[in-house]
């Protein structure tokens, strides 16, 4: 770590908690202008300051880019959209196909950029958006919560706990679209989180989550 103190750890952790990742978990609906691919502002500032924590929490000194923990991650995350994408078409076809249970409150369309200069925008909401939530929940939450659990308890317990609450905060700020969508994200960060564990690599995942989202707008 190139500079750490407990006091300023736990300080940075709270403002992250109580800024990023709470308000999500409580959001269950979306305004009809989510997606209206203007240029990031909200997500270019999330992504410095991810890129801040990344700096000044992260100690591994590797900088290289792994194929294999890329196609294994970005296959992972396609498969399991695939299983829930034909899940959903089901239950719409099905009597329960108004269910706001499912699909969340608001049934957001989301509408694919038509020009150049609105894929540009696509393109650096998805780029911000994923490094940010790659940062934050598959390396600083978990980093954080066993540097304070050790303190109290040691072993796999601490483990255990970190990554469970880890995956369903990261999966609960994905309630506003609806059951599924849960669903697809605590499968999707569990295969992330493994990938980065096990190759101590932020770029790789952070780019097939990036390259999920792209093939999920245009396929899925």
């Amino acid at each position: 770590m190139k500079i750490y103190s407990f006091r300023l750890h736990f300080t940075i952790f709270l403002i992250v908690f109580f800024f990023f990742i709470l308000p999500p978990c409580f959001t269950f609906s979306v305004s009809s202008n989510f997606l209206n691919w203007s240029f990031p502002v909200i997500n270019c500032a999330y992504s410095a300051a991810a890129l801040l924590i990344f700096y000044l929490f992260n100690s591994d000194k590797k900088k290289s880019f792994v194929v294999f923990p890329f196609i294994i991650s970005l296959c992972g995350l396609l498969c399991f959209s695939f299983i829930f994408k034909g899940i959903a078409v089901f239950i719409q076809n099905s009597s329960i196909s108004e269910s706001t249970f499912f699909f969340g409150k608001n049934n957001l369309d989301v509408v694919r950029p038509e020009s150049f200069i609105t894929w540009f925008f696509c393109i650096l909401t998805f780029l911000f958006s994923a490094f940010f939530e790659e940062v934050i929940y598959r390396f600083f939450l978990p980093f954080s919560l066993i540097t304070f659990l050790e303190k109290k308890w040691n072993g796999k317990i601490i483990i255990i706990i970190t990554e469970v609450i880890t995956a369903l905060l990261f999966a609960a700020a994905h309630i506003y679209l609806g059951f599924l969508a849960v669903l697809n994200a605590l499968c999707g960060h569990i295969i992330l989180r493994i990938c980065y564990k096990k190759y101590g690599l932020i770029i790789p995942v952070f780019l097939s989550h990036f390259a999920y989202n792209i093939i999920s707008l245009i396929l899925l």
